[in-house]
């Protein structure tokens, strides 16, 4: 796959950015914004931003990512984006990458799977790929039972560069640049009886993990099927969500599909969700295996079971 140049870089016509002319992207950017990402990339000469950024993207749109995390500070931009260079190196990023999930989790996938149930399904009308977590199955103390918190986390990572391998791959085959998801946490079967002290620490790990290291991979979020007694959860979490990715959460109740059809075609979805799919496995995680793009847009994504998207 080549290299993406910031030329080359063309966004799908659908993006929120380009439909409601919001400006902190490349070919948008006001003068603040311009002046910023010359001089973060200033302050991070020297520095290898390789492990930072998606596969084969440019270093502008990862560096624009930390800054509109950071509001434009640069300063606090440079920090963020020195920090996850230096914790990738520490873990090892490049190994986790080549891993298998067993080997990252020290059980088969599947053994984990069941508790916190993760899909990667098709993509939304803005060509993102959508997220699935069954989170109203989520049961933190049967997963640690399967592997320790540490290992899931380093898992988390591992997908999330699964995840960013298929992005990558969506641009060589679409030609349009995405470096952000549509999430749907169903909360289907959810239990406040696992809102346990282990649930009440793990939760803002995950969070930080995600908001600190990959900053802006969440585009635009649905909480569906939520129950009343979900708004404890969220009031324990919502501290540890950074505002501009809080203003990116809908929380619904059953009543959720015409909302998210508005977002991503039913063909794309699973039958749980109103979708035309068939029903999702929850021991077995789904990934891209083949992108094509008609004519007129419409994306087509081949779906099977557990796979390593190509680099």
């Amino acid at each position: 796959m080549k290299a993406l140049t910031v030329s080359s870089i063309k966004y799908h016509p659908n993006s929120t950015h380009l439909k409601h002319n919001l400006s902190g992207y490349l070919g948008s950017l006001n003068g603040q914004e311009q002046g910023a990402l010359v001089g973060l990339k200033q302050l991070l000469v020297g520095t290898d931003t390789r492990l930072a950024q998606i596969p084969h993207e440019t270093q502008e749109t990862m560096l624009l990512r930390y800054l509109r995390r950071c509001s434009f500070d640069v300063n606090k931009a440079a920090v963020m984006v020195r920090e996850s260079v230096l914790y990738k190196n520490k873990i090892g990023l490049d190994k986790i990458r080549t891993m298998s999930a067993e080997e990252i989790l020290g059980c088969p996938e599947s053994h984990v799977n069941q508790y916190f149930p993760s899909f990667s399904h098709g993509l939304d009308k803005q060509g993102r790929i959508v997220t699935i977590y069954r989170a109203g199955l989520f049961d933190i103390d049967s997963l640690l039972e399967n592997t320790t918190e540490e290992r899931f986390l380093m898992y988390t990572v591992w997908r999330m560069e699964r995840i960013r391998a298929m992005m990558g791959q969506l641009h060589c085959n679409t030609g349009y640049f995405s470096d952000s998801q549509l999430l749907i946490f169903d909360q289907t079967g959810f239990s406040i009886t696992r809102f346990t002290s282990k649930m009440r620490n793990f939760v803002p790990r995950w969070i930080a993990l995600l908001e600190d290291h990959y900053p802006e991979a969440n585009g635009t979020t649905f909480v569906v099927n939520a129950p009343w007694l979900f708004s404890a959860v969220w009031a324990f979490a919502y501290p540890f969500i950074p505002k501009i990715t809080a203003l990116k959460i809908s929380i619904c109740g059953t009543d959720f599909q015409e909302s998210l059809f508005a977002t991503v075609m039913p063909k794309m979805l699973p039958g749980c969700l109103g979708g035309l799919r068939p029903p999702l496995d929850n021991e077995k995680p789904i990934f891209y295996t083949g992108i094509n793009m008609k004519t007129n847009g419409t994306s087509v994504v081949s779906l099977t079971g557990p796979q390593t998207p190509q680099q």
